[in-house]
C-alpha cells in the first residue's frame, strides 16, 4: 500500500488493484519506482481517499465516514494511518480519535510515498460512489449515494461539544474572503440575509470545535456551493432548511443526498454565471438571484 494514493501491488511494483474515489482505476498494471518500505508489524488501518480529502468538505463526509465505518465493524486494528498533512485535518483526527476513543499512541505518521507493508492492511469502503455528468462544455462527477448511518456518526460528533447559541439559527455562509466561486453581488446578498435575521460568518474563520457548536444549533442555512456549508448536517434542529446557491453550468448533488440521508429540507437556485473562471463551471463566479432569495426566505418568515 502506497501513502497517499491507493494503489495495492506485487512485490515487483505493478499495481495489482486500486481502489479509488471515483470508481475508476487508471493504474492498473503500471509500474511503479522504487519508494522507500516502511514495514509494520500487525495490523494496519488506512485511510485516504484519491487526494479528495485535500477538500474540506470531502473530508467532512466521506473521508470521517471511512474512519466511523471502522469504528462501527468493531475492528480494532493495532495501527492507524490517516492523512493529516493540512492544519484542518490534524484538528478533525485530534477530534475524533477522542470521540471515537482512538489510542493516539496508535496512530502512525509516515510521509507521502512511503510504500507501507504490514502484517494485514485494513481498508475501508471509500463511500463516494459517483456518475458522470455535463457541466456546461466540462465533465464532472455527482455523488450517488451516502450510507445513512452517518446521520448517527453527526449526531455523535454535535453531542461530544456544547451548543454555541450566540450566532442564532439562520446563517449565511459568505466565501468573500475564498476563491473560487463568488459571488458578484456579495454585498447586496447580505444586506438581504440580514434583513431576515441571517448572521454571516466565515467558517475558515473558526476552529473545528466552535464550527460544531455553531452549526448544531443551525436550523436555516443559505449559501454558495462549497466546502464550508459541510457543517450544518450537525444541526439538532427538526424541520431545518437548506438553500445552496449553484453556478449556471454545475448542479451538483453532493448536498441534495446529504439532505435526503439527514431529513433536511433542500432548496437551490441555479445562479447568472457572469465571470468564468476558464477551469471548470463548478469553479465559476456567479451572480445571486435576488429575487429567488427572497421567495425562499419569505417561506421562512410564514
Amino acid at each position: 500500500m502506497k501513502n497517499g494514493l491507493e494503489e495495492i501491488f506485487t512485490k515487483d511494483k505493478r499495481v495489482i488493484k486500486e481502489i479509488t474515489a471515483q470508481d475508476i482505476n487508471p493504474q492498473i498494471d503500471n509500474v511503479f519506482p522504487c519508494n522507500p518500505v516502511k514495514r509494520t508489524h500487525g495490523s494496519l488501518a488506512y485511510f485516504s481517499l484519491s487526494s479528495l480529502e485535500s477538500c474540506y468538505g470531502h473530508y467532512w463526509c466521506e473521508y470521517i465516514g471511512q474512519i466511523y465505518l471502522l469504528w462501527k465493524s468493531k475492528i480494532k486494528p493495532d495501527y492507524y494511518v490517516f492523512t493529516q498533512q493540512l492544519p484542518f485535518q490534524k484538528q478533525f483526527i485530534h477530534f475524533i480519535c477522542g470521540v471515537l476513543n482512538i489510542p493516539k499512541e496508535k496512530i502512525l505518521d509516515f510521509p507521502s510515498g512511503t510504500i507501507l507493508k504490514p502484517d494485514t492492511l485494513i481498508f475501508t469502503s471509500l463511500l463516494n460512489s459517483t456518475k458522470l455528468v455535463k457541466c456546461g462544455k466540462k465533465v464532472g462527477h455527482n455523488k450517488v449515494y451516502l450510507p445513512h448511518f452517518m446521520k448517527d456518526f453527526y449526531k455523535m460528533l454535535a453531542d461530544s461539544v456544547p451548543t454555541n447559541n450566540s450566532y442564532g439559527e439562520k446563517i449565511y455562509i459568505s466565501r468573500e474572503n475564498v476563491s473560487p466561486r463568488n459571488t458578484t453581488n456579495e454585498k447586496e446578498v447580505q444586506d438581504l440575509v440580514s434583513k431576515y435575521g441571517f448572521v454571516t460568518i466565515h467558517p475558515e474563520d473558526f476552529s473545528l470545535t466552535e464550527i460544531i457548536s455553531i452549526f448544531k444549533n443551525v436550523k436555516y442555512l443559505i449559501g454558495t456551493n462549497g466546502s464550508g456549508m459541510a457543517p450544518f448536517f450537525l444541526t439538532q434542529k427538526e424541520n431545518a432548511r437548506l438553500l445552496v446557491l449553484y453556478p449556471e453550468f454545475c448542479p451538483d448533488t453532493h448536498f441534495k443526498i446529504l439532505s435526503s440521508v439527514f431529513g433536511i429540507d433542500f432548496n437551490y437556485i441555479r445562479c447568472k454565471t457572469l465571470s468564468c473562471s476558464g477551469e471548470h463551471p463548478r469553479e465559476d463566479d456567479l451572480t445571486a438571484d435576488l429575487d429567488g432569495l427572497r421567495l425562499f426566505l419569505d417561506s421562512i418568515r410564514l
